[in-house]
C-alpha cells in the first residue's frame, strides 16, 4: 500500500456494465421542491440511528472557503469534473474566490463502523462504512427509517460537483477520511490519461483516499492530514465519535432557512423529549434547536 492521499479512477474494462449513476432517476427525490428536505430528512435519521444512548447533536454549517483550500482536496479530481462527457452541468463548475461548503456533522453516534479496506458487503456486523462509501442502492440496516447505504444520496445532491467527504471518528479515537465522486463513465484526453496511467474510458466512481494494491482505496488515517483536512472546512470534530461529512459547492437553493424549516418539521418529537439538538449556522448567525427553546424558535420560523 503506498502511502499518499490522492484521488484515484480506475480504467473501465472493456465489456464491463456501464451503469450511469447521475442520471435524473438516480437523483430525482420526492423532496426535489424543498433542497433542505432531503437532507435533514435522510442525514438526522441515520445520525439517530447511529446514536449511542444519550443526547444525538446535529450541526449544520454553511460557509465560504477559499478556492485555493478547496482545490487542495480536488486536484486529483478537477480534470474529470470538467471532461464533457462525465454527467455534471459544466455551466455550474465556476472559479471564483470563494467556494461554497456544506458541513453536516454528528456526536454522541458511533461513526461509521465495519471494515474500511473490505471490497464486499461484510455478512455480518456494523457494515456502515462499507454502505456509506461503496454501496449503491443497498443497506445494511433492516426496519429503520435512516440508512448509510441510501441516504447518502441527499448529501451527494446538496452539491453540484456530486463529490462528499467523509472523517469519522470511532470508539476510541481512530480517525479516518475517505472522499467520493460520482460522475457517469468518460473519457480524458490522451496526454491526462498516460500521465495517470489510465486507459482513455473510465469509471464513473472516483476515491480520495490511498491507493491499496491488495484491494480498494482505503480512507487515510495519519493524524496530519486529517488535522488539516478538519482545519480547512472549520470542522468541530477533534477527538469525539461520530461523522463528519463535507460537500464543496453546495446548492444554492439549499440555503440555512430552508433546513430549518425542514428540521422543525421532521424533527419536533426528537427534539422536544431531548433525544436530539440541531444547530445550523451560517458566518453570521447560529439557530440552536433544542428541547428548552424549540417552541419559540419554531415560531419565529413557520411565519
Amino acid at each position: 500500500m503506498t502511502s499518499a492521499i490522492e484521488w484515484h479512477f480506475d480504467p473501465l474494462t472493456p465489456g464491463q456494465t456501464v451503469r450511469e449513476p447521475i442520471a435524473d432517476t438516480h437523483f430525482t427525490s420526492d423532496a426535489v421542491g424543498d433542497p433542505g428536505e432531503a437532507l435533514v430528512r435522510e442525514g438526522i435519521q441515520n445520525s439517530l440511528d447511529a446514536g449511542t444512548g444519550g443526547p444525538v447533536s446535529v450541526r449544520i454549517a454553511l460557509s465560504e472557503v477559499r478556492t485555493t483550500e478547496v482545490i487542495k482536496y480536488l486536484a486529483g479530481a478537477e480534470f474529470h469534473h470538467r471532461a464533457e462527457d462525465n454527467g455534471l452541468r459544466q455551466d455550474e463548475i465556476e472559479d471564483g474566490p470563494t467556494v461554497s461548503v456544506l458541513a453536516f456533522e454528528d456526536f454522541g453516534t458511533t461513526g461509521l463502523q465495519g471494515d474500511p479496506t473490505s471490497a464486499y458487503p461484510p455478512s455480518n456486523g456494523d457494515s456502515s462504512f462499507y454502505h456509506f462509501f461503496r454501496a449503491e442502492g443497498r443497506t445494511e440496516k433492516e426496519g429503520k427509517r435512516g440508512s448509510w447505504g441510501l441516504g447518502k444520496d441527499a448529501f451527494y445532491r446538496s452539491g453540484r460537483r456530486n463529490t462528499v467527504f467523509g472523517l469519522t471518528v470511532r470508539e476510541g479515537g481512530q480517525a479516518l477520511l475517505m472522499g467520493k465522486t460520482v460522475l457517469r463513465s468518460h473519457s480524458m484526453s490522451s496526454s491526462r490519461v498516460e500521465s495517470q496511467g489510465h486507459q482513455r474510458r473510465l469509471y464513473q466512481d472516483g476515491y480520495f483516499g490511498v491507493r491499496n494494491t491488495e484491494g480498494p482505496v482505503v480512507p487515510a488515517s495519519d493524524r496530519a492530514s486529517i488535522a488539516d483536512f478538519r482545519d480547512a472546512f472549520g470542522l468541530e470534530r477533534r477527538h469525539e465519535p461520530g461523522l463528519s461529512v463535507v460537500v464543496p459547492w453546495q446548492q444554492e437553493e439549499l440555503s440555512a432557512k430552508a433546513i430549518v424549516r425542514a428540521v422543525i418539521r421532521n424533527y419536533a418529537y426528537a427534539i422536544l423529549t431531548g433525544n436530539l439538538e440541531v444547530t445550523v449556522c451560517t458566518a453570521t448567525r447560529a439557530t440552536r434547536l433544542r428541547s428548552e427553546t424549540f417552541v419559540q424558535e419554531a415560531a419565529q420560523r413557520v411565519r
